[in-house]
């Protein structure tokens, strides 16, 4: 009986100590404008795709402007913006991803934008339903609508055929 309370002493110390000795310490790593291809160091949004490309939402903090949406891939960035594609506006700050793998990207300044990896639309005050040119947040409901948070102008949900709902007007 000695000899079992003895090993299992001695088994708790070198489980113990392997413990204390091996600590584990987080990782950082820091993505910004002069180590990748970041465009902004602003970073206001991010979403996942079904193949784990990251993509990123920028601008700049207190001003208009910005630099775009960028895709992250794990190795190679891919950089979006007014000069290079049909984004409408490069101060991206919402993005979410519907059922069929659709990018919705909320602008401020440009509106809605939905981007199916080859083509965009866009949806603003101008041509849609959409009550502000400044969508703060997005979401996708279980019926595959679009919730769109604006600047002042309320909520509106989008589904195939146009806005259904705006929430209060100023």
């Amino acid at each position: 009986m000695k000899r079992i309370l003895v090993l299992g002493l001695v088994v708790l110390l070198v489980i113990g100590s392997a413990v204390a000795t091996s600590p584990q310490t987080p990782e950082w790593i820091v993505y910004n404008t002069g180590n990748s291809g970041l465009p902004s160091n602003y970073v206001f949004c991010l979403a996942f795709d079904a193949p784990g490309n990251l993509w990123i939402g920028t601008g700049q903090f207190f001003a208009y402007g910005g630099r775009g949406l960028a895709k992250f891939d794990g190795e190679s960035w891919t950089v979006y913006n007014l000069g290079n594609s049909g984004l409408p506006h490069d101060q991206v700050v919402a993005l979410a991803f519907d059922a069929q793998e659709n990018l919705w990207i909320g602008t401020h300044g440009g509106g809605l934008a939905n981007f199916d990896g080859e083509n965009w639309t866009v949806y603003d005050t101008a041509n849609s339903g959409l009550p502000s040119d400044y969508v703060n947040s997005l979401a996708i409901g279980e019926q595959g609508n679009i919730w769109i948070g604006t600047a002042g102008r309320g909520l509106a949900v989008y589904r195939e055929g146009g806005v259904i709902l705006t929430g209060v007007q100023e």
